[in-house]
């Protein structure tokens, strides 16, 4: 049931309406026709001519507000480019690089669209009870610029014997930073507003990866406003928000970055040799499972070291007379053999700002010929904890003996 106090405009009183429910139906299409691309070898320029609603909401609209009728609002035109020429520099090499390129590529969109007028009935529609409704939709003129940037290096090459440098080898090409920078937007129609400015971007994010690390990735967001955005008592303050990374390394980490330098080594192809084969079918490998389901996938013995880490940090634009708290966590999973018959992997996530971990989940394996035997625990946020253990025949996963024990804080 639905019990909306709405005001009357004209007066101080307060008009209460009960409804015994609410319903909404939409209807909504729309048209772009993208012309042919303009300079193709340089500034990669695309037209785009097409029909938009003239407000928010579906083109057509039922709902308790219009008594189960439809409404429609009108559509108009719509018109945008974008361009996206990649501009190129080269740089001389240092240590094992011969040369370096850097690629700029960024991307500028701009969008129009007229004012129209909205009919009166689908404005009804739209309203909620309390708020007057908007006969008209502004035009909107908006250009965004995105940017792509990325850093390539060309590792040396040694020359065989009786040629040239340049008649060896074709040289390993490598990403050393690659940086791609969220739009930021500006408005052109909103600028001649009183008491506005252009600006529409709340905040902006840069991503960054390198093939130096592999598996990296590394986020920054910036608030960019110290106060609500398009508004000229609003200033210009960018400010950390967020920032998240992630990386893995393992065993061949090092070996693969020495062999883009050309320093040699590959990364492992097959096991160790002290690595015990396994022949498990589906099933008897679904049996190793942890009956808490701890999200790690049990494995062999003999297997390299390999460990997954994701940091987050998560902060608010300090006000006056406000605490606020910042938050960072660190996740991370991490497992390898010490033996060739022990197989160990542990997760975790540890609270940076409270200085603890919140979660365990550690499993420990052992391969006994044709037994196999698992040790599970688990540690949850809220204090819970469970053990597992079992032992069962490789062959015959049904042959087998089962221990689990959980307790709950109260």
């Amino acid at each position: 049931m639905d019990d909306p106090s709405t005001p009357d405009p004209t007066d101080s009183i307060t008009v209460t309406r009960t409804f015994l429910g609410d319903f909404s139906t939409g209807i909504d299409w729309d048209t772009g026709i993208n012309l042919p691309v303009l300079f193709r070898g340089s500034w990669k320029l695309q037209p785009v001519v097409g029909i938009a609603n003239t407000t928010s909401g579906p083109f057509a609209l039922r709902n308790r507000n219009t008594g189960g009728n439809f409404v429609r609002q009108g559509k108009r035109f719509r018109f945008s480019a974008t361009a996206s020429p990649t501009l190129f520099a080269f740089f001389p090499g240092f240590g094992l690089a011969s040369r370096i390129r850097h690629s700029l590529s960024p991307t500028i969109s701009w969008n129009f669209s007229p004012a129209a007028s909205v009919p009166e009935e689908y404005a009804r529609a739209l309203v909620a009870p309390g708020q007057a409704f908007q006969l008209r939709s502004d035009a909107t003129q908006t250009v965004s610029l995105g940017l792509s940037q990325t850093f390539e290096a060309k590792a040396k090459t040694k020359a065989k014997a009786g040629e040239s440098e340049t008649e060896g080898i074709e040289p390993r090409k490598f990403r050393v930073l690659s940086i791609n920078t969220s739009p930021l937007s500006y408005d052109f129609e909103q600028a001649k507003k009183p008491g506005r400015t252009g600006w529409a971007t709340r905040s902006i994010t840069n991503s960054l990866l390198s093939d130096l690390l592999p598996q990296f990735t590394l986020s920054l967001t910036h608030d960019l406003w110290a106060g609500d955005v398009g508004v000229d008592t609003s200033k210009f303050n960018p400010f950390l928000s967020s920032v998240s990374a992630s990386f893995a390394i393992s065993s061949n980490t090092l070996r693969s970055i020495g062999s883009i330098f050309g320093l040699g080594g590959k990364a492992d192809t097959q096991r160790d040799r002290n690595q015990v084969p396994s022949e498990e079918t589906g099933a008897q490998r679904s049996r190793r499972t942890s009956f808490f389901n701890t999200g790690m996938v049990p494995f062999s013995g003999g297997r390299s070291f390999s460990a997954n880490f994701d940091y987050t940090l998560s902060r608010s634009r300090p006000i006056p007379s406000v605490v606020q708290r910042n938050q960072q966590s660190l996740r991370f999973n991490t497992s390898f053999s010490p033996t060739p018959f022990w197989s160990l992997s542990w997760g975790s996530l540890y609270n940076i700002t409270d200085s603890k971990f919140e979660s365990q989940s550690v499993r420990l394996e052992r391969e006994l010929h044709e037994w196999r035997a698992g040790f599970d625990f688990l540690r949850n946020a809220n204090g819970n904890f469970a053990f597992y253990f079992s032992i069962y025949l490789t062959d015959l996963p049904d042959l087998k003996f089962d221990y689990n024990q959980s307790t709950f804080e109260r």
